[in-house]
């Protein structure tokens, strides 16, 4: 089981696209993706349970903590592009029958020792999200985010700020969904 560690904070749609340029010519291009995340809804604001497909690949992820927490236990289970309607109903049975879906075009680069993707919603909103890459030379890896980020200019949400976001996201940007 992984810990994650990842900040994350608003951009403006002048700021994305200044970062991006920024990030393309300094930093190391990773990979652009185009993900769909049904996230379910759980009475446990501990647990954060959701299937999401990135450009065609599914899987099962559950992810252990406070709700937009810095650090997290995550484990992942890949699953079958097809067998996504299996899971969702596999996750009603168990009671998980409703949630939003969230659709995300997120630009990954790598720039010092840091994971940073660039994330777009519908309704022309941005934000980052910060994960450090495992690099045993670093030995405090959230101050070093931290310095990276300011370096950047960019403003970090705190977590109640990024839980804020999160509820506003669900009631103006992303879908809801119940499953029968």
């Amino acid at each position: 089981m992984a810990v994650e560690i990842e900040f994350r904070g608003p951009l403006g749609r002048n700021e994305f696209r200044n970062l991006l340029g920024l990030l393309a010519k300094r930093g190391k291009f990773i990979k652009k993706t185009r993900r769909t995340t049904f996230v379910f809804h759980t009475n446990d604001k501990t647990l954060d349970l959701k299937i999401r497909t990135t450009d065609g690949i599914s899987e099962i992820v559950l992810k252990k903590g406070l709700w937009g927490a810095r650090k997290r236990e995550e484990i992942v289970l890949p699953i079958k592009a097809r067998s996504v309607k299996d899971a969702q109903g596999f996750l009603a049975f168990l009671g998980y029958n409703k949630g939003i879906i969230a659709v995300r075009e997120t630009s990954v680069f790598e720039y010092k020792s840091i994971e940073l993707s660039l994330v777009k919603c519908p309704k022309n909103c941005y934000f980052f999200e910060a994960e450090f890459i495992e690099n045993r030379l670093t030995k405090n890896p959230e101050e070093h985010i931290r310095r990276v980020l300011k370096s950047l200019g960019l403003e970090v949400w705190s977590e109640k700020e990024f839980c804020d976001f999160l509820e506003w996201g669900n009631e103006k940007i992303d879908r809801h969904f119940i499953i029968n």
